[in-house]
């Protein structure tokens, strides 16, 4: 760090900056992330508030192994588990700083990350309200600053930047600027893409910029098979962020990108298996959720889609529901440890 940089910690002079973690049922991996994070946190003055969603193993367990840190962060625990989506419309809810770091539970920061955001802030065009970050995975070939969410429809136009927007340790939020539309991200659980829902509203709202940086800031880390998120919930689910007030035709060539260019590898596959095994879901959910799909994409999407509802009949039917879901659930299982070992 140099003396400047002392002298901002010292004096307070620093941007107002906060790290909010939300978490489940991680416990190892929280402990690694926090491992290479509070060090960089404590350095630098900035807080780090872990929001526990009634994990079985809580955060406070989790910062038995960090005590020397404990001033440096906040726990705040659910009184029940709310699920993923919502909680991170909580780290929004609760933060108190004007910026705010999401970072994943299970994703590691980059050795500097906290020193590279806070440079970044000093150097931001007031009208920004959200900082997307590069990652090992995707990377950013130039820095840009886009207006408004016409813009943003205009120049996304790539696997990269749609799929770093998706993830959530990639962004640093102007927490008031989204926080106005909080109830909009709440609304907007069922999309998987809550933190989403928040941004573009701001976005289109008012004269909002938002930039995508090539410096990196964290390290995304695969969940493991206990941990995986479902792809066919995440590509029928984020296509209900079309439904966002006013802004149809710019929300509707940005869905495109997450249909089409962003096409993680077997959708088809993945989607009959979570139709028949996810008990969650009706088969009449499922149907309006691929329709939704379906009309938003290319024709591949399209032909993926109309082959799951051809299946839904048959997940209608209790007893073949049972029946096809258990032996496409061992099919998954051997797929899933399949794929850890290479």
């Amino acid at each position: 760090m140099t003396e400047s940089q002392k002298q901002d910690v010292v004096s307070g002079h620093l941007p107002h900056l906060s790290v909010v973690i939300p978490t489940y049922n991680r416990p190892m991996e929280l402990s690694r992330t926090l491992k290479v994070l509070l060090p960089q946190a404590k350095i630098f003055g900035v807080p780090v508030v872990i929001l526990d969603n009634a994990c079985p193993v809580g955060a406070k367990h989790v910062m038995e192994s960090h005590k020397e840190y404990i001033d440096t962060v906040k726990i705040i625990r659910n009184r029940a588990n709310i699920g993923a989506n919502a909680n991170i419309c909580r780290c929004f809810e609760i933060c108190r700083t004007e910026w705010m770091w999401l970072l994943g539970d299970d994703d590691i920061p980059e050795e500097n990350c906290i020193e590279t955001m806070l440079e970044e802030l000093k150097n931001l065009d007031p009208r920004v309200c959200y900082v997307n970050f590069s990652c090992n995975h995707f990377s950013h070939v130039r820095s840009i600053e886009i207006d408004g969410i016409e813009g943003l429809a205009d120049q996304l136009k790539d696997r990269t930047m749609a799929s770093n927007l998706l993830f959530i340790s990639a962004g640093m939020f102007n927490v008031n600027a989204c926080r106005k539309f909080l109830v909009v991200g709440y609304q907007h659980t069922y999309t998987c893409a809550p933190h989403l829902a928040m941004l573009f509203s701001a976005l289109g709202s008012e004269d909002q910029f938002c930039k995508f940086s090539t410096k990196k800031i964290v390290k995304y880390m695969p969940p493991n098979a206990e941990n995986q998120w479902s792809m066919l919930k995440l590509f029928a689910g984020i296509t209900g962020l079309y439904e966002l007030d006013h802004h149809h035709k710019a929300m509707g060539s940005i869905m495109k990108v997450f249909l089409v260019q962003c096409r993680w590898n077997l959708f088809l596959p993945n989607g009959v298996v979570a139709i028949f095994c996810d008990p969650k879901y009706s088969p009449r959910q499922w149907l309006l959720m691929l329709f939704r799909a379906s009309v938003l994409g290319d024709l591949w999407v399209r032909t993926q889609c109309v082959f799951m509802m051809l299946t839904l009949p048959l997940a209608s039917i209790l007893i073949l529901r049972k029946a096809i879901g258990g032996i496409l659930h061992r099919f998954d299982k051997k797929i899933t440890a399949v794929s850890k070992r290479q």
